[in-house]
């Protein structure tokens, strides 16, 4: 079970990977809707999975030392392929439009977060 978060996180960027090349390839919405479904349950679940069964301190792999590295860049493949998906085939200007609010929005937490 301590092993569930790191496969949760793993399994999310390769759908965010399979999101990317959906979308350059030309996907169905549906199939686009349904691949970032699944990755975002598994966003939702790898944090409190972290929580609940957590190595043992000074028995953790090594690679758990990225864990967060991991789990941002899987995030941020995701929102990328989420928003490169919408600009491609749903609306170039809808697109542009959640590119610049994901930014604004992300710019003022890290204004707020880090002062």
């Amino acid at each position: 079970m301590r092993y569930l978060a790191d496969l949760l996180t793993l399994t999310r960027f390769i759908l965010a990977i399979v999101l990317f090349f959906w979308a350059i390839f030309g996907g169905s919405a549906e199939g686009a809707f349904i691949i970032f479904f699944i990755a975002v349950v598994t966003d939702t679940f790898d944090g409190t999975c972290a929580r609940k069964w957590p190595f043992p301190k000074g028995k953790e792999p090594k690679y758990r030392q990225y864990a967060a590295l991991y789990d941002m860049v899987s995030d941020v493949l995701l929102a990328a392929s989420q928003v490169l998906f919408l600009t491609l085939h749903v609306n170039t200007i809808f697109g542009i439009s959640v590119i610049i609010f994901y930014v604004l929005f992300c710019s003022v937490i890290e204004l707020i977060v880090y002062g």
